[in-house]
């Protein structure tokens, strides 16, 4: 060991970190009672604050079957409130979360919460078995769904045979036609009616003669007297209805009067309508057609069920397990995303500088103070020292001139954390050795450390004793 003479030694902390959000926002919250220079903070570790609390209610909600989760956006500001030092504006980021925890207890209360009683009820349902011949079959046989889907593809099988039975050998039929014939002439007359008729459901005429005694298709009469009568058909005879409270009004007929042989020669207007079908078809193909769909239809169906059977014999169970923690986990991004949005401090130390105020934008990354460890520092140096000086070697710093105050101050248990020699001088080296900064008063903490950072040995009064491994 030996006494060795600095050229410099400057005092370094030995962590210092900026620190900054991982998203962009506007600062909305600093808390002044820490977030001050000068300022003496605690660390908060967000694994054992918020991540595993978080991470863990997730976990116990599905392993007791509980709808709802704990960390919400007022749960996860509690948790972090004594250890943010700034904020951005998150309001989004509650509602969106907040959204997703009611949607997680809804998806569970409808699909999960009842998980055992439902798997067992759709392993009834797909138990499987053989189908059940369609004359054989009833409301409650065949029983699961792949039975009844056997029966349907039989019965689908039967319709087929009967109908390519009664079907034969007939091939292509041709079209039809349809004819309508009329006799008569076409009337259309109209007249104001004093107080106005007007049945129901049926065609209104207006005539000045007297009514005949059997009208055709005459329903309402005016007479030359003025007053409007109605064919009651049910008693088949003509009656008053100006009592019946009709509303006067124009009433007009078109109607075919058979009885008027004016025009259309003997047999009066003869009107004939004809309908042709010009389509052929084939029903026996038809059949086959209606028939190899459904079975393909059919078949793609069975496909489907069938996987979706082996799904819920053997694995739904689980599935549904997975399902649930995805949804977990989407809620726990929310939530990460959410308590990112509070500027805590990994370490503790001094606030030493302030980047950032209320009101203004970061963009992710941007430092918005600054935090130094200084509980234990780093001296940084060089020095002249005869012989080799190894990493993991200790020292004892000595110096007479602490803060020009001639008072010897003996800095113990320091050691050699990293050292590199001098190009040109064997003898000098470069080296960085980290010791415990004390408290000025050990039983008064806020008074601080007695080596300030930055701080400058003087090289006269300072030596250095190294003692290597």
């Amino acid at each position: 060991m030996a006494d060795t003479k600095i050229r410099s030694l400057l005092v370094r902390p030995i962590r210092s970190v900026d620190l900054a959000f991982n998203m962009p926002g506007v600062i909305a919250f600093q808390n002044t009672q820490t977030a001050r220079l000068g300022k003496r903070i605690t660390e908060t570790n967000l694994e054992t604050t918020i991540y595993e609390l978080m991470e863990q209610d997730a976990k116990t909600a599905r392993s007791k079957n509980l709808p709802q989760l704990t960390f919400d956006a007022t749960e996860i500001a509690s948790k972090l409130s004594s250890g943010t030092l700034f904020a951005i504006r998150n309001k989004s980021l509650c509602v969106a979360l907040d959204q997703k925890l009611l949607q997680r207890e809804n998806i569970f209360r409808e699909q999960y919460k009842h998980q055992a009683q439902l798997i067992k009820k759709l392993k009834a349902m797909y138990k499987g078995g053989a189908a059940v011949p369609p004359d054989s079959a009833t409301g409650s046989n065949p029983k699961t769904k792949q039975q009844r889907l056997g029966t349907l593809i039989a019965a689908s099988q039967d319709k087929f045979n009967a109908l390519k039975k009664a079907y034969g050998k007939a091939g292509v039929q041709g079209t039809s036609s349809t004819d309508v014939t009329y006799n008569g002439r076409i009337v259309t007359k109209s007249k104001t009616l004093g107080s106005g008729a007007q049945i129901q459901g049926h065609q209104t005429h207006v005539h000045e003669d007297n009514p005949p005694a059997t009208p055709k298709q005459i329903l309402v009469h005016h007479t030359n007297a003025g007053k409007p009568i109605g064919y009651n058909a049910k008693e088949k005879k003509w009656e008053d209805i100006t009592e019946k409270g009709y509303p006067s009004s124009e009433h007009s007929l078109q109607y075919l009067d058979t009885t008027e042989k004016k025009e259309g020669g003997k047999d009066g207007f003869k009107q004939t309508s004809t309908t042709k079908h010009r389509e052929f078809v084939f029903p026996k193909r038809d059949a086959l057609i209606r028939f190899l769909r459904t079975q393909i239809d059919l078949m793609d169906e069975q496909l489907a069920e069938e996987m979706y059977g082996h799904l819920v014999n053997n694995d739904l169970d689980q599935v549904m397990k997975n399902e649930l923690e995805l949804i977990d986990n989407e809620v726990l991004k929310l939530q990460l995303n959410l308590a990112h949005t509070f500027l805590t401090s990994p370490v503790g130390g001094l606030v030493t500088a302030i980047y950032k105020d209320l009101g203004e934008s970061v963009t992710a990354g941007d430092p918005v103070l600054r935090i130094e460890d200084d509980s234990t520092v780093l001296l940084v140096g060089r020095l002249r020292h005869p012989g080799p000086i190894r990493v993991g070697a200790t020292a004892v710093v000595e110096t007479t001139s602490l803060f020009e105050n001639d008072k010897p101050q003996k800095f113990p248990d320091a050691k050699v954390v990293s050292v590199r020699g001098h190009a040109v001088d064997n003898d000098e080296w470069e080296l960085i050795l980290e010791v415990e900064n004390p408290l000025i008063d050990p039983s008064k903490e806020e008074k601080g450390r007695m080596l300030p950072l930055n701080y400058h040995f003087d090289r006269d009064n300072t030596t250095i004793k190294i003692t290597n491994l």
